[in-house]
């Protein structure tokens, strides 16, 4: 394999797997033994890593992406993700890119559908990582054509495409991509998660719970919201939000029941987590210091979080799957189960 391997992600999500990607190549590229989560994520990482040095691997991040490499300790260079969407084409040419991986952004962005092209254009093959297994919802059908148009409306597909599962396959298949380009890896991001999580401190827990305000006696609801609202302008359209369904979660609390197997009492507090992109200024309306006490916090990493909470409660977002990846009580306000998405079914 000739050429720079570039990794560009622009949502967290989309962040979260390249950066457990590039741990695993770059234990590939130093010869040590690597436990990658599937089959199919062992043969990418074996091919994205042979004929490479670790200087070879480039990174590109924008928006709430750039802070998950950070915190990862991965600095993208500046020039390629500024120069990304405005003229892909000759910033691949420029840093020699052989091999493009990018994440698969929502509908408001087309830097990797403009990438792919770029990347066409000068001969480097074109590899998209899903992060997870929404795609293939009923409701997200029409979303998941849309991610593979460029900003002309004109439809465009990468070489491969990795999804972490079979649903996940078909939903691309029926959008128009060849099956035979489409590969199952698993979720890579979900297997460091949870090594992450292993290596937190009781103390680091305990610490937060102490920044939401619980006490002994407390239990913490963490609300993980998605911009769903905010995606409305963007043509993305769905018959719940992020905003009614907080609105639902606060009034299961205040009726002492979560679920038919979860119970809450008057000392439960309300920790709304916001989505990366999302804006916080729109919970305001749903802030109380009681009945239940309601905060909006950022604090904390996800696994964090997760573990600091007594119940993780969402839409889809990832934050639940992870909390279900490590066993804690989590659960969704629609139709979509974070266990089976945490054990790849």
């Amino acid at each position: 394999m000739t050429g720079n391997l570039l990794l560009f992600a622009r949502d967290p999500g989309n962040a979260n797997q390249i950066v457990a990607l590039a741990e695993l190549i770059r234990s590939h590229v130093a010869g040590l033994n690597i436990d990658a989560p599937s089959a199919g994520s062992a043969k990418l990482v074996a091919e994205l890593a042979n004929g490479h040095r670790l200087h070879q691997l480039l990174f590109a991040g924008r928006d709430a992406a750039a802070y998950v490499l950070e915190a990862a300790g991965i600095k993208a260079t500046q020039s390629m993700t500024d120069t990304a969407l405005q003229d892909p084409t000759n910033m691949l040419r420029e840093h020699q890119v052989g091999t493009l991986v990018t994440g698969l952004s929502d509908r408001d962005d087309r830097t990797p559908q403009a990438l792919w092209r770029g990347a066409r254009n000068c001969g480097a093959k074109s590899i998209v990582i899903t992060d997870d297994s929404t795609i293939s919802l009923r409701h997200a059908r029409h979303d998941l054509n849309d991610r593979f148009r460029d900003s002309d409306g004109i439809q465009i597909f990468p070489d491969m495409l990795c999804v972490v599962d079979k649903e996940s396959r078909r939903a691309v298949a029926a959008a128009g991509m060849s099956k035979n380009s489409i590969i199952i890896i698993g979720n890579m991001h979900l297997q460091r998660f949870r090594r992450l999580a292993q290596e937190i401190d009781e103390h680091e827990i305990t610490t937060l719970r102490r920044k939401w305000g619980a006490t002994e006696e407390s239990k913490v609801v963490l609300y993980a919201s998605e911009p769903i609202t905010q995606m409305r302008k963007h043509g993305k359209t769905r018959n719940h939000d992020e905003l009614s369904l907080l609105g639902e979660l606060i009034d299961r609390v205040q009726n002492n029941r979560l679920t038919d197997n979860i119970i809450c009492d008057a000392n439960t507090i309300v920790v709304i987590r916001p989505h990366p992109r999302d804006e916080s200024t729109k919970f305001e309306p749903y802030l109380f210091d009681q009945g239940p006490r309601t905060i909006v916090s950022r604090a904390g990493s996800s696994a964090e979080a997760v573990l600091a909470a007594d119940t993780v409660v969402g839409i889809t977002s990832m934050l639940l799957v992870e909390a279900a990846a490590l066993g804690r009580p989590s659960f969704s306000l629609i139709d979509f189960d974070p266990h089976a998405a945490a054990r790849g079914a």
